[in-house]
């Protein structure tokens, strides 16, 4: 996850603290490019995460914008988030959730305190339009900074 943190020894990957991140997601949503902002903010022991997360973004070729939230877990380098998916395309909002498993690679060369991610993921997304159920697939990247916010 991060370059450092609390290390226990030498294993820079066990860690703890309470981190807060924010980071940029580029991604394809559907056949249309996607970017949004995303905030978290986490807690670590060890080799595990839990936190809770928001995302809010914008689809250019299809006039929507999209928000979602909910809780975020992972061991290592491997996480999963997800939760409730609000839609907005024009004056209609629809309401959903999107579930996305994802792998993080940290980037060296930041101290024990802060450092950045980059995020691989896949992220299927549902939502309820007219009555029926709608399904799309996503595939992107993240760029995350995060900081100790606390030990």
């Amino acid at each position: 996850m991060l370059s450092g943190a609390v290390a226990e020894g030498n294993d820079i990957l066990n860690f703890s603290g309470l981190f807060v991140s924010s980071g940029v997601t580029l991604s394809k949503f559907g056949k249309n490019p996607y970017s949004a902002g995303e905030i978290s903010s986490f807690s670590t022991n060890s080799y595990c995460y839990a936190g809770v997360f928001a995302e809010g973004g914008y689809v250019p070729g299809t006039g929507t914008y999209r928000v979602v939230a909910g809780p975020e877990l992972g061991f290592l380098i491997l996480g999963i988030d997800g939760g409730y998916m609000m839609v907005k395309k024009r004056e209609r909002r629809m309401n959903g959730y999107a579930i996305r498993p994802y792998i993080t690679i940290p980037l060296p060369g930041l101290i024990v305190e802060r450092g950045l991610m980059f995020n691989v993921f896949y992220r299927r997304n549902a939502w309820k339009k007219s009555g029926i159920w709608v399904y799309e697939n996503e595939t992107g990247i993240q760029f995350k900074y995060a900081f100790l916010a606390r030990y």
